[in-house]
């Protein structure tokens, strides 16, 4: 009823702030509320929140969709199996998507290109069986996530490095999109490549474009994956006129 009657009346109604401060932008976590536990999910880790997909293509394409949503993937693999509780059901759907689909796949990309062979020790099948069915307030405590493995290794590693805080290594995507890489992006947005497949109403691409260039909005996650096809668009083509040379 809440999900119905409140979140989801305050996902579509409440702005995109991303020039707030962080407790202000609340859109994403409203939208999460209206959903299921595993449609929340899939929405927050998204690129592209499911309304913002939606918003960016075109009438020809959402026709050609018919009623698919990427949900759909997630509701395939949950079809009749229960849970714990939703950080198991979570756990599952990264087994079975992030991790073949994306994480691991980066990881042996890398490795290869530099010539190394890399192993994943920790995800031996039946480790990860095992380690699955640990009770999860054993491996989530507060807000330490691998709680038992931690404790485990507390005799081998230091606790300055065991419960430091976790470090990322990301680019400053957002600044670049707005400097150096701007032109770039918006050339390659503007291609007949991309523009002629029909799946992007441009007007949105471009308002998406000027948005983050303005600094009202932080569209880095969309405007990169749209880069990131505009080029796969390009090279198909390429690929295309030397066969037919």
């Amino acid at each position: 009823v809440l999900r119905k009657l409140i979140f989801k009346p305050l996902a579509v109604l409440y702005p995109k702030l991303d020039w707030a401060p962080r407790f202000l932008r609340a859109k994403t976590t409203f939208q999460s509320l209206a959903m299921s536990d595993s449609h929340a999910y899939l929405n927050s880790i998204s690129k592209l929140r499911k309304s913002d997909r939606k918003a960016l293509y075109s009438t020809v394409f959402k026709d050609k969709l018919e009623s698919y949503c990427s949900s759909q993937v997630f509701d395939e693999l949950l079809a009749n199996k229960s849970f714990a509780n939703p950080i198991k059901e979570a756990q599952y759907l990264d087994f079975k998507t992030w991790m073949p689909n994306d994480i691991l796949t980066k990881v042996d990309r890398a490795s290869m290109a530099s010539s190394l062979e890399v192993r994943v020790p920790m995800l031996d099948h039946t480790f990860v069986e095992w380690a699955y069915l640990l009770p999860t307030e054993d491996c989530l405590v507060g807000k330490n996530g691998k709680a038992n493995l931690k404790s485990a290794l507390e005799s081998y590693l230091s606790k300055d490095n065991l419960y430091r805080e976790k470090m990322g290594f990301s680019i400053p995507l957002e600044e670049w999109l707005r400097t150096s890489l701007y032109d770039k992006v918006e050339s390659a947005l503007n291609r007949k490549s991309f523009v002629s497949k029909s799946i992007f109403d441009q007007r949105k691409v471009e308002k998406l474009l000027k948005a983050h260039k303005q600094g009202t909005q932080n569209n880095a996650d969309a405007l990169w994956s749209l880069l990131m096809l505009a080029n796969v668009f390009e090279l198909d083509e390429r690929l295309i006129d030397e066969r037919r040379l």
